[in-house]
């Protein structure tokens, strides 16, 4: 039995961090010639540029364009975005924070998860449901990350702890979020490289960048954590 626990949690780990980190590359950012063909498969491929628009476009490039922790210089800069995103039908991103969310449907955190939840799933038919439930918890973190941290990273730390709610609080104190939100900045800065929220996937894919003295200073200058990235 604990051999199976461990090996279920191992596998829905490996699932989750290298599903995150190949997905976060090919699909939310998705090449031009990666684009042309999602634009040819009926339906998925809908769903598919639409989550690009929301990560590549809108998160990395028409919001946080002064810097990592400002999300937009002015209100008017905000509603004019706002409108647009409206007026072309997608408010859904409007009420995601622009890319900075999740979304709270379990329709939402499954069209997310399932690049690696699937083949979890599958691995899981040969070795059981006690298997299934030991790799849930490395993807419900994963989920938790995305959804309700994401958008601290996004902040001075000292602001990011008077914006939390007491409930979240602890887990920005924790070293795991001090060196991920200096981790995530570089994915800002080097697009190609650090997609992972859940550590691991981008350094066994050999896209993980190593903060440099220069990054370290900026990052400083925006007022997060001093502490290593990892």
């Amino acid at each position: 039995m604990i051999w199976e626990i461990l090996g279920g949690f191992l596998v829905g780990y490996l699932c989750a961090t290298i599903g995150e980190s190949f997905f976060h590359q090919h699909i939310l950012h998705a090449s031009p010639r990666l684009v042309r063909l999602y634009s040819c498969i009926p339906w998925l491929g809908c769903h598919l540029l639409a989550a690009r628009l929301s990560h590549h476009t809108i998160h990395h490039y028409a919001t946080y364009k002064t810097n990592f922790v400002t999300q937009f210089e002015s209100k008017d800069e905000r509603e004019a975005l706002t409108r647009k995103l409206r007026e072309m039908g997608y408010q859904h991103i409007v009420e995601r924070d622009f890319g900075n969310r999740l979304g709270r449907r379990l329709t939402d955190t499954l069209k997310y998860t399932a690049p690696s939840l699937i083949p979890f799933l599958a691995i899981s038919l040969y070795f059981g449901p006690l298997f299934f439930l030991a790799g849930l918890p490395a993807i419900i973190f994963w989920c938790f990350v995305t959804e309700y941290i994401h958008s601290y990273l996004h902040k001075p730390y000292t602001d990011a702890l008077a914006a939390a709610p007491i409930y979240l609080k602890w887990f920005l104190r924790t070293r795991y979020f001090k060196a991920l939100s200096r981790y995530h900045r570089l994915h800002h800065k080097y697009p190609d490289f650090n997609f992972n929220l859940l550590l691991g996937g981008d350094v066994l894919r050999g896209k993980y960048k190593r903060e440099n003295e220069t990054d370290r200073q900026e990052a400083l200058a925006m007022g997060l954590h001093p502490g290593s990235s990892p």
